[in-house]
Formats: structure tokens, C-alpha cells, sequence
């Protein structure tokens, strides 16, 4: 499983230096990564490139209490991973939490049935 450090959004910088703190950093697989720009494209092909802006803003969004909070999520379908819900929007992380580190490793729409399969589905 291939991670980087990915800004998946354009966002502010935070005031807070991440490699002095104690804080997580937030890792995405290429699967989550991916999912991330095929939900940017289908809102594009839409019509609607906004809404899917929106949506990624959201879900980055997100991930900043996993930075804090990474047990945030409930327990996941398969062992040591997590599912954290993200409110007022229909999508889910899968995510893994490691030592000073959450991976993430899908980004799952709510209608979408989820088996637990960590591949693109």
C-alpha cells in the first residue's frame, strides 16, 4: 500500500507546524486519492464543478479532527481500521491509525456497499 502526504483541496495553511507538535499527520492512499478525483470528475462531466469542490472541502475538512482525535471514527468492518462520518454530506473515511499518523484509505459514498474490500471497488 503506496501512502503520501497529499493536499487534496487548496486550503489555508494552519498556524500550527505539524512536525513540532504532537499532532497526527494525515496520509492518503492512492485509493483515497483517487476516489477523491473521481468525485471531482463526476461533478465536472455534471456540470457542476462546484458542488465537487465543495464536497472535497468537506471531506479535507474532515480530516482535521482525525489530526486531534484520530479514535474519532467508529469502528471499521475489517481489523484495526476506522470509519469516520462526515456530517451533513453522504461520504465516509476508512482510515487506519498508526503511531503519530492516520492513513486514509477510502473515501466511500454512503450508498455504496461497503464489503470492507480496501481496493477500488
Amino acid at each position: 500500500m503506496t501512502l503520501k502526504q497529499v493536499e487534496p483541496f487548496p486550503m489555508k495553511k494552519s498556524p500550527i507546524n505539524l512536525k513540532d507538535s504532537a499532532l497526527n499527520s494525515i496520509n492518503w492512499t492512492e485509493s483515497a486519492y483517487e476516489d477523491l478525483t473521481n468525485l471531482l470528475s463526476y461533478f465536472q462531466n455534471q456540470g457542476e464543478p462546484d458542488v465537487g469542490k465543495m464536497l472535497v472541502a468537506k471531506i479535507y475538512k474532515a480530516t482535521g479532527t482525525l489530526r486531534t482525535f484520530p479514535h474519532a471514527g467508529r469502528v471499521g468492518l475489517l481489523k484495526d481500521m476506522r470509519e469516520l462520518v462526515i456530517p451533513h454530506i453522504p461520504y465516509f473515511l476508512v482510515y487506519q491509525v498508526q503511531q503519530n499518523a492516520v492513513n486514509v484509505l477510502r473515501v466511500m459514498h454512503t450508498s455504496k456497499l461497503w464489503t470492507g474490500s480496501i481496493g477500488n471497488e
